[in-house]
């Protein structure tokens, strides 16, 4: 009859798996916000070039804070679950693109090749 585990033996392998979770637990964080700020930046880049094809249609850029208005005009589909979009001007008749989450502040302006993070974003 004696086939099942002691409690003793339950206890020791919860504590080490709240060990192991212990060390896995801030790895874990990092790459998540590794990975939300590689959409940000994704996004960004979408916002970017679509920019550019509203620009030659219009001869002008657009420039919003609502991400409806973003999505619509830009004829894109990014989701706000994650980051706040702005889209703002900037001297010269451009524009600044900005995706927003906490303290962490991702940036592309019109002729720059990649979004630029604040010291708040994750490094890559």
């Amino acid at each position: 009859m004696g086939r099942g585990f002691t409690l003793v033996e339950l206890l020791i392998v919860a504590v080490i798996i709240g060990i192991l979770a212990t060390f896995a637990m801030p790895n874990f964080t990092v790459t998540k916000e590794r990975t939300l700020s590689r959409e940000a930046i994704a996004n960004l880049r979408l916002i970017a070039a679509a920019e550019r094809i509203y620009k030659m249609e219009h001869d002008d850029y657009l420039i919003s804070s609502a991400l409806d208005t973003i999505n619509d005009e830009l004829m894109l589909s990014i989701n706000d679950s994650n980051w706040e979009y702005e889209i703002q001007a900037t001297g010269g008749g451009g524009f600044s693109a900005t995706a927003t989450k906490g303290a962490c502040v991702w940036e592309i302006q019109d002729g720059w090749d990649e979004p630029q993070g604040d010291s708040d974003c994750p490094k890559f």
